[in-house]
């Protein structure tokens, strides 16, 4: 479905020119990173349950600060969507 080769050649200008690197992407790799942790976690625990609010709020404060600094880009919404789907599917 998707492919680095294809990600690089259809967003590759945004790459190189540092898009990749605002506030909003790196909250929504905190998100990504959060979603897999909750992996680790069984069930029903303290810590899950943390995670989880955890990784919701920084969905909210990502939205805020793309829109704050008007940041929205293509690439930055493809992530955002990934990280959602990455963590409804955990």
């Amino acid at each position: 479905m998707f492919s680095l080769e294809l990600i690089l050649y259809k967003y590759g200008n945004q790459i190189e020119a540092g898009y990749l690197c605002n506030m909003a992407n790196i909250i929504t790799g905190i998100r990504i990173a959060r979603s897999i942790a909750l992996l680790v976690f069984p069930v029903f625990s303290p810590v899950l349950y943390a995670l989880y609010v955890l990784a919701e709020v920084s969905d909210m404060i990502d939205v805020t600060v793309e829109r704050k600094t008007e940041t929205v880009i293509e690439i930055e919404s493809k992530l955002d969507m990934a990280a959602d789907f990455v963590l409804a599917v955990v």
